[in-house]
């Protein structure tokens, strides 16, 4: 599994969703597929396309030359694409110390065993302190692409026309509590397990429901990728309920996008920043690296109050 330039690849949870609904979403999604806007084959933008010629010529680009080349104010910055096509295909990314591009999928709570696992000891672990806020936590989380994604201006970025109401009626950017199997692929918790997210009807009665809406003029409507956009969207709203940063001895060998579990307390959780510090000059300097997880479950299985459960893999 990779990001193509400009084409969205499957994910793990394209076939987990599934196998967990009876094939429910694999029908929808495949029946979207014969109108030629194929997950596996077509862009992001559709049927439309970037094409900065038939917008006005950027006089600019003609003045700015040699040294001057970079001061153009008309110059777009691909890191607002990259995070779009990054989004589309449920991929995290992050820059290598070397400086090299890195995209994965983020599988948050292990189920799908494609996060490294650290296994960390508690006399590695110097002070943390987890924070929950529901704030983030979505039910209902809507996408809505434009019908018409052909993009005329010098921006890459600026898409099509804005989406319509008419589009939104027949968007397929929909991930919620209420899609069969959609909430067990995504927090690994079933209506045969206990806990707040074996239950939707039991969702609503805690939270009630939580809408939030995203009208993206740069992908096609009524296209698969309205779909997984919103799973993103959902899938992040979910983890993002416990936040925390954790001191440790210095480990240079931990990366965003793995998991770190202490086997001892029965926690583990997904690693989303890492950095380091170092301080030679006085006897209490030293090394030490803190990191910021998300996400965190029980190894047994049985899962924290209100959030997911863990991955058995690992």
């Amino acid at each position: 599994y990779f990001m193509g330039v400009g084409r969205v690849t499957p994910t793990p949870l394209a076939s987990a969703a599934a196998t967990k609904s009876g094939g429910a979403v694999s029908a929808d999604v495949n029946g979207v597929s014969a109108t030629g806007l194929s997950a596996g084959g077509s862009m992001i933008y559709g049927n439309g396309s970037w094409n900065p010629g038939a917008a006005q010529a950027d006089t600019n680009a003609y003045v700015y030359s040699g040294l001057r080349l970079l001061m153009n104010p008309m110059d777009t910055g691909v890191l607002s694409i990259v995070s779009q096509i990054c989004a589309a295909s449920q991929r995290d990314f992050c820059s290598a110390p070397n400086g090299d591009f890195i995209s994965w999928f983020p599988d948050y709570f292990g189920q799908y065993g494609y996060a490294g696992i650290w296994e960390l000891n508690p006399i590695e672990l110097m002070s943390t302190q987890i924070n929950w806020s529901d704030a983030s936590f979505k039910t209902h989380q809507f996408v809505t692409g434009s019908s018409a994604t052909y993009n005329a201006s010098i921006n890459p970025t600026a898409g099509g026309i804005a989406p319509q109401y008419w589009n939104a009626i027949s968007s397929l950017g929909i991930a919620s509590i209420d899609v069969p199997g959609l909430l067990e692929a995504v927090t690994n918790v079933s209506q045969s397990d206990s806990g707040l997210f074996s239950d939707p009807n039991a969702i609503y009665e805690q939270f009630g429901p939580r809408t939030n809406s995203q009208s993206i003029s740069y992908i096609a409507a009524n296209s698969p990728v309205e779909f997984w956009m919103a799973v993103q969207a959902f899938r992040l709203s979910i983890a993002q309920q416990f936040t925390t940063s954790l001191s440790l001895t210095f480990m240079p060998e931990l990366w965003p996008g793995m998991i770190l579990r202490i086997s001892e307390l029965g926690f583990q959780a997904y690693i989303t920043n890492v950095s380091h510090s170092f301080d030679l000059g006085s006897t209490s300097g030293g090394f030490q690296t803190t990191v910021t997880i998300m996400a965190p479950s029980a190894t047994d299985g049985s899962g924290l109050i209100g959030l997911a459960k863990s991955g058995s893999v690992g």
